[in-house]
């Protein structure tokens, strides 16, 4: 029988085409924006990661709760500490990726390249679309050195050869042999964009260190083995081992599954518009509501008419929920095409890199969620006014003759509280978008702590097979920076193992040498770079106390750093640290000098605890270069290419970045954030203001008579004008007072989006007061002008 009422309501679009026009309009908006953000939630949060039995796939973090540090990577002593202690796990391997030149076929590129342990892709069970993969010897060290390539390299730069196996390709000058080459749909999200895979190869040595933390740990857990067991599990080896190595207190191990430690803090925002999508699909099935009751009301004697003739209120209920539900999918349908739109376009507007993006997409999954939310919001909108137009009174309307009449107190009321729903609903969505967009000026107007202004960056990578010694990697840098200073226009040139805004960090783990007090209180794990003489130069940092590095601070002298004002008052509070020695590894090193904090976005609104040590005495072979001049970017990529090409002609071109463009990508992500809100905020917005005009235009027009009788009893055309006003004011007002409650509990959730904004910012929710008043305040007075000209005579005529 519903399908007859389905096949009914199809024939009844027709005949109120303009009606139906307007719903499938206004739905395919809301359900469009709600399934395109839909697919990013369910390509990235729900989909199933791509590996066989995914469920059993886990990730190891370091975590301090002490310092609410609760993602930290490993060492190769921490990944052999788990591996040899656990016993709820398959398998565990290691995996850290780094920029490296690649050669192949006389050709040079800098790549973002994987490391793992032999174990990697067996225990993600990926099988190999060509060869056999690493085998368990390829993890000894000193082993053949051996690589797996990325699908797309394999196509792009070898020609998709199906005789790439046994081939030559050179890492950091180093030969390796390939050995497999993986399918095309194999994508490692918590390093996206690895092109080429090495093996680690761990020595004895290499699994006691326990200061250079850069790993990531994946495990697979045994069949018989549930993840709480092995959570448990690895709480205990945090705390048995930070026993055993006297580690800072708080400092243990964290087990969370690799689709977790996948999505990261992404998971959170994406939730977060989700349900402000939903929101706005709530408010524009609130309007209909009030639309399909005004429509009702104009066929109140067919409807009486039914009944008359002996249709029960459950046909005539069903029968009107159908026509609502053949206009809800119409609008589902229509909000799939604009799905589709909307999906590429935010995937196009996403800066960087997101976890699993590229699995964002229109999917069964989310054509199940269009149709789904179609249907329901036909039912929340058609189900109340049908159930109330059923409970007309067929003699009573008939014997009225069909003479429409106004809707009755308890019709108003029922709109009323809808509007009232409505406006609520349009508070938490505009002091979300408020918040988001102050955020984001916080972002913009970020102090890093150095001058960002004419500060360029660019990653070189020496390859260790040719810069096989300290003392040559640490010459050519020396001669790379006096060339680039005797260039006109560069003011300052240094050389750090990272700079901010990228993402990339380096930890390692130090104590305090002479700590007086509990061992463990004096130690802790901090970032830290190796840095060049002119680094704190180049990048505008303050020198708070002691001296800078030198020159003479070189391999064969005394072992010194610098520390950031973070370490400094977390460990010398009140004191001079400048003298003071702290262990690294083996090592003890004199602190020399105190720089300013550099403040990270990427890494957290507060500083972390900074070490800076001589490039000279720990140079590394993967560094960044940094320029200070007020030359444009290409004309810096110009002059770092030709002395580049005169150091060594095998090195690749640079890809030279002033410090805003990297900054950008995180400013990128919280513009799309703040303007996604807002384009939600404006369509509720626009849809309640239309809601309480209707109201009152409906209420002015029902109201004709008593306004006549008013103005004959002398009420002025403004007494009507604000009688009328001031009802849609009061009316915006309740509303404002449960959204604002509505909105303080809720935007909670937005805490982790928000840069140096409070969740209860004050001047957000003044501004919506405003905002809000004023747009109903503009709603009301077209139907009060219009009320306050109608003329008494012709109202009461008309009776």
């Amino acid at each position: 029988m519903f399908v007859r009422d389905l096949y009914l309501g199809l024939r009844s679009i027709p005949r109120n085409l303009g009606y139906s026009s307007i719903v499938v309009c206004i739905l395919a908006l809301g359900i469009g924006a709600a399934s395109s953000i839909f697919s990013f939630v369910y390509g990235i949060l729900l989909r199933p990661l791509p590996f066989p039995e995914p469920q059993g796939l886990v990730w190891i973090w370091q975590a301090n709760a002490s310092t609410g540090v609760e993602k930290e990577y490993a060492s190769p002593g921490d990944f052999g500490d788990w591996r040899e202690m656990s016993t709820s796990f398959e398998h565990l391997a290691a995996v850290s990726t780094s920029r490296r030149q690649v050669t192949w076929a006389d050709q040079s590129e800098l790549l973002a390249t994987g490391s793992v342990s032999a174990g990697f892709f067996r225990l993600l069970r990926v099988p190999m679309a060509l060869g056999q993969g690493f085998q368990p010897e390829d993890d000894h060290s000193g082993s053949e050195r051996v690589v797996v390539l990325g699908h797309r390299f394999w196509q792009r730069r070898l020609g998709a050869d199906p005789q790439a196996i046994g081939k030559p390709v050179e890492i950091d000058g180093t030969a390796h042999r390939v050995v497999g080459v993986l399918p095309s749909d194999f994508r490692f999200a918590m390093f996206p964009g690895i092109e080429v895979w090495s093996t680690a190869a761990f020595s004895a040595t290499d699994l006691e260190d326990r200061g250079n933390i850069f790993l990531g740990v994946v495990g697979r857990l045994n069949d018989d083995t549930n993840f709480a067991a092995a959570a448990e599990e690895i709480e205990v080896i945090g705390r048995r081992r930070a026993e055993m190595f006297q580690a800072k207190e708080g400092w243990g191990s964290r087990l969370v599954s690799l689709r977790e430690a996948t999505v990261g803090d992404i998971s959170q925002a994406l939730v977060v518009f989700l349900a402000a999508s939903l929101f706005v699909v709530l408010i524009i099935c609130v309007n209909l509501a009030n639309l399909f009751i005004s429509r009702l009301q104009a066929q109140k004697h067919e409807l009486a008419t039914r009944l008359a003739l002996g249709a029960s209120r459950f046909r005539v209920v069903r029968r009107l929920v159908a026509e609502c539900v053949v206009l809800g999918l119409a609008g589902g349908l229509a909000g799939v095409l604009v799905s589709l739109w909307g999906t590429r376009m935010l995937r196009l507007a996403i800066p960087g890199e997101l976890p699993r993006l590229d699995e964002a997409q229109i999917s069964l999954p989310v054509l199940g969620f269009a149709i789904l939310l179609s249907v329901l919001g036909a039912m929340l909108f058609g189900l109340l006014p049908a159930w109330r137009a059923s409970r007309t009174d067929p003699w009573h309307e008939l014997r009225r003759g069909g003479l429409r009449t106004g809707l009755d107190r308890k019709g108003r009321r029922l709109q009323t509280a809808l509007v009232i729903i409505q406006l609520s609903c349009v508070v938490p969505l505009l002091v979300s978008s408020l918040l988001m967009f102050k955020s984001l000026e916080s972002l913009r107007s970020i102090d890093p702590g150095f001058a960002t202004e004419g500060l360029y960056a660019t990653p070189i990578v020496l390859p260790r097979a040719h810069y096989p010694e300290r003392s040559q990697r640490v010459d050519f840098f020396q001669r790379l920076e006096a060339a680039l200073e005797a260039s006109p226009g560069i003011e300052a040139v240094g050389v750090s193992s990272s700079v901010p805004f990228t993402g990339d960090v380096l930890d390692v783990s130090f104590a305090v040498e002479g700590w007086e007090g509990r061992p463990e209180d004096g130690r802790g794990i901090a970032l830290y770079d190796s840095v060049t003489p002119g680094f704190v130069r180049t990048m505008g940092l303050p020198l708070v106390a002691g001296e800078s590095l030198g020159p003479d601070d070189r391999d064969g002298s005394e072992l010194v750093l610098l520390i950031n004002e973070t370490l400094a008052e977390r460990f010398w509070a009140g004191q001079d640290p400048i003298g003071q020695w702290l262990r690294v590894g083996r090592q003890p090193r004199k602190i020399v000098g105190v720089v300013g904090d550099v403040i990270d976005p990427m890494s957290g609104a507060a500083a972390r605890p900074k070490i800076y040590f001589p490039h000279a005495q720990l140079p590394e072979a993967e560094a960044q270069l940094l320029v200070r001049s007020e030359r444009a970017v290409g004309a810096i990529a110009d002059v770092v290419d030709r002395e580049l090409e005169a150091l060594d002609s095998k090195l690749p071109p640079s890809s030279v970045q002033s410090m805003r463009q990297l900054l950008e990508p995180v400013v990128g992500v919280s513009r799309l954030f703040a303007r996604l809100m807002s384009l939600f905020g404006a369509i509720a917005v626009l849809t309640a203001v239309l809601g309480l005009y209707g109201l009152l235009s409906s209420s002015v027009l029902q109201r004709r008579h008593e306004i006549g009788v008013r103005m004959a009893l002398g009420a002025s055309g403004r007494n009507i004008l604000f009688l009328i006003v001031s009802r849609g004011l009061a009316l915006a007002g309740f509303a404002l007072a449960v959204g604002i409650a509505f909105a303080l509990a809720i935007t909670r959730l937005l805490a982790s989006l928000l840069y140096g904004i409070p969740t209860g910012d004050f001047g957000a929710y003044l501004t919506v007061v405003f905002l809000l008043g004023g747009t109903a305040f503009l709603a009301a007075v077209l139907p009060a002008f219009q009320a306050s000209k109608v003329n008494p005579v012709r109202a009461l005529s008309n009776g």
